[in-house]
């Protein structure tokens, strides 16, 4: 079975590579270029994720928001958040929300591997 991963960022480029490397690395990903769209898949979406890769920093509804919707549901709580951001502000508000806080720009097998320890994942 393979990990579920969302990716929820508004820059298509980091999106785009966000998704087409963690896909290589096995995992199934789902993606969201706002945090709008991001709680409106995380409602119906029956392939709930186990970990978000989240931007903080989005046109519209802040990256907050999809920490405060996640850690409000109980069917959702066990996901592991890990914030990609260029801006260290938002760190104090979502600080024991969400599993890590990474600045940009962030090394791919970096995250990938963040994303790996957190769900225990053995490479070889």
């Amino acid at each position: 079975m393979a990990h579920r991963v969302m990716v929820i960022e508004d820059n298509y480029d980091l999106l785009f590579l966000y998704e087409t490397a963690f896909a290589q690395f096995g995992y199934e990903v789902s993606r969201a270029q706002s945090s709008d769209q991001a709680i409106t898949l995380l409602k119906s979406d029956a392939q709930t994720p186990e970990v978000v890769i989240l931007d903080i920093e989005m046109p519209g509804t802040p990256g907050t928001s999809v920490v405060d919707y996640i850690r409000s549901q109980s069917d959702l709580d066990h996901i592991k958040i890990i914030v990609v951001s260029a801006n260290d502000n938002y760190r104090t508000k979502v600080q024991g929300r969400v599993s890590e806080y990474m600045l940009k720009p962030v090394g791919i097998t970096n995250l990938i591997g963040r994303a790996d320890a957190l769900l225990d994942i053995k490479r070889e």
